[in-house]
């Protein structure tokens, strides 16, 4: 049997496939990536795109958690805050993740996010474990989170 994805492509006998499906088997492991520049919020989209990734959208409480404890582990002394895959709606005003998920369980730090002119992107901060968020300037410089889910067989 021919297995496919995206990123993976392999042949397995069948039972192979049955034990994987019963345990459940992921083709392609999550990848998270810290980019090695600072730059804009856009430009930083930009380049997670070009590595077939995305900066990093954390529609759940635990999703962000377990993100968030990984990007902390990989950062270096200098890294303070990084850019994650959530913008603000410059006709709505509205946030809303980059993998269309919705804006339900938040970490912004107190006070935020501020009023419209103060930001229309977000940024998490690595200064402390609580990783808040708050809105910034998209032309700030820092550096990306880069993300893509695990591809997982379906069950």
């Amino acid at each position: 049997m021919r297995v496919t994805s995206r990123f993976y492509s392999a042949n397995i006998s069948s039972r192979s496939w049955l034990k994987c499906c019963l345990l459940g088997c992921v083709l392609v492991p999550e990848v998270l990536k810290i980019g090695e520049v600072a730059d804009g919020w856009r430009e930083s989209l930009r380049y997670c795109r070009g590595e077939n990734l995305d900066l990093v959208s954390m529609p759940s409480a635990q999703l962000g958690a377990q993100i968030s404890r990984k990007v902390f582990e990989a950062k270096d002394d200098s890294l303070q805050e990084v850019w994650i895959g959530m913008r603000r709606s410059s006709q709505t005003g509205a946030w809303y993740w980059l993998n269309k998920a919705p804006v339900n369980d938040t970490n912004w730090k107190e006070g935020e996010p501020g009023m419209v002119d103060d930001g229309q992107c977000a940024i998490m901060s690595l200064e402390n474990e609580d990783f808040g968020w708050s809105d910034e300037d998209c032309c700030k410089a820092a550096r990306p989170v880069c993300y893509s889910d695990p591809i997982l067989l379906p069950l």
